[in-house]
């Protein structure tokens, strides 16, 4: 049962938001989406209006993946996460009565109204940090970060789509070249670019994860296609003991996946200076981290987070802007990275111990109404063979640290389906008088 807000109370979000800025927003996204729509029914029916038939067709075709890339990135907007900021205001702690509860005061109130709020310097910065995390958000999914991040990949990847369609449309009309081969080599490639291009953006339309990089990478991948399919058409001459389709089989599968031909030149030149073996690097890996299994791995790494240590200091909001992964599993990884990186060797005795994360080691410095729990923090450091000191310290530290602090507050307010305001003065001081007499007829 949600607490209900009483009178004088801060008003949720969607009730201080003005009513003009949300049908601002609704109706420019509205428009957005029309004047997308409406330009590419005009393109189609341009090329078929100006090419023949099947010329039009390749187009359309070619186009695809820029239809893809722009209809994700209005999918972001339209689906954007709502940090909900109803309950920054302060912090629930057990202790008072609802002032609807009260009304009743033969009968003990249910444990979901016993509410009431303290204003400590963590929940201070817990609401700072919600706050940035909130703006963030805006900034991330507004229409000029994503028209930023995927217009310029639309449009290149629009032009490298097309420029081997109308090859391919309008060869008589082209000039002559010295090697007829390189040129059905280049066209291989350009077509398996485009069928690697097609699986990979269509697997990833279905997870909601087309990155700006990704998008870049499509479209530079349309343009290197043909150039590693004549390349390599160059490279095998005539003089090879190769039947023709073997040879075209190397020039589709060359714009097909060029990144692991260029991998596999790329390792042998680096093994060749490095004397035979690649050097190793001490980083905690992330499967190290609950839940991160080998295809999680890779999606992270296409983010530029290798390991525990840069997942600990990821922006929250970006990542979940970036992936397809739910909010709270990327803040749970989050937090629980961070807890690896500052104690690499206990982690795993304090989440046997169920210290889950950093948030959970940071609220032993808070546990005590606000303050420190020294007899619980040299528990734990009984049970978990750490020196009390030390962990005391790291709890500290823990507690101050503006990422833990960030996880927390996304953690306890962005999700909540049932947001609560804290009361009014009046409604404060008739309800915890009251909930601290039932305590002392209890005792």
């Amino acid at each position: 049962m949600p607490r209900p807000i009483a009178e004088g109370s801060a008003r949720p979000l969607e009730a201080s938001l003005p009513d003009s800025q949300r049908r601002v927003d609704a109706n420019l996204d509205l428009v957005v989406i029309i004047a997308v729509v409406v330009l590419v029914i005009a393109a189609v029916g341009l090329l078929f209006l100006l090419l023949p038939a099947g010329a039009a067709g390749l187009c359309v075709a070619a186009l695809v993946p820029a239809l893809l890339v722009v209809q994700h990135g209005i999918q972001l907007r339209i689906l954007r996460p709502q940090i909900d900021s109803t309950r920054e205001l302060a912090d629930p702690i057990p202790g008072a009565a609802s002032p609807s509860a009260l009304a009743d005061s033969s009968s003990e109130p249910p444990d979901a109204t016993r509410l009431s709020y303290r204003d400590t310097h963590q929940s201070r910065q817990r609401r700072k940090c919600l706050r940035v995390m909130r703006q963030e958000a805006a900034t991330q999914y507004g229409w000029r970060a994503i028209s930023l991040d995927y217009v310029f990949p639309t449009i290149l990847a629009a032009i490298a789509g097309l420029l081997p369609a109308l090859a391919i449309a309008f060869r008589d009309k082209l000039p002559e070249v010295e090697n007829e081969g390189i040129y059905h080599a280049a066209l291989l490639g350009a077509l398996g670019a485009y069928v690697y291009v097609m699986m990979m953006l269509g697997q990833r339309t279905f997870q909601r994860d087309i990155t700006p990089g990704a998008a870049v990478w499509s479209a530079v991948q349309l343009f290197v296609g043909p150039v590693l399919g004549g390349v390599v058409a160059v490279l095998i001459d005539d003089s090879t003991r190769l039947n023709g389709f073997t040879k075209q089989t190397f020039y589709f599968f060359a714009g097909l996946a060029p990144r692991q031909f260029v991998s596999i030149i790329y390792d042998a030149v680096q093994r060749f200076w490095a004397g035979g073996t690649i050097p190793t690097r001490k980083v905690i890996p992330l499967a190290m981290i609950r839940g991160v299994t080998p295809q999680v791995e890779d999606r992270l790494l296409e983010e530029g987070i290798t390991d525990v240590y840069l997942l600990a200091a990821a922006n929250p909001v970006r990542l979940s802007r970036n992936t397809p992964f739910d909010e709270r599993q990327i803040v749970a990884w989050i937090d629980d990275s961070m807890l690896r990186s500052t104690l690499p060797e206990a982690a795993d005795a304090l989440q046997k111990d169920g210290v889950t994360g950093a948030v959970d080691l940071a609220y032993y410095w808070e546990m005590a109404d606000g303050a420190p729990d020294i007899e619980a923090i040299k528990r734990l450091a009984e049970r978990t063979k750490l020196d009390e000191g030390t962990l005391a310290d790291v709890c500290r530290r823990l507690d101050e640290d503006s990422q833990v602090q960030t996880v927390w507050a996304l953690y306890q307010y962005s999700s909540d389906p049932t947001p609560v305001a804290p009361p009014s003065a009046a409604a404060t001081a008739t309800v915890q008088p009251a909930a601290a007499a039932r305590r002392s007829r209890r005792e």
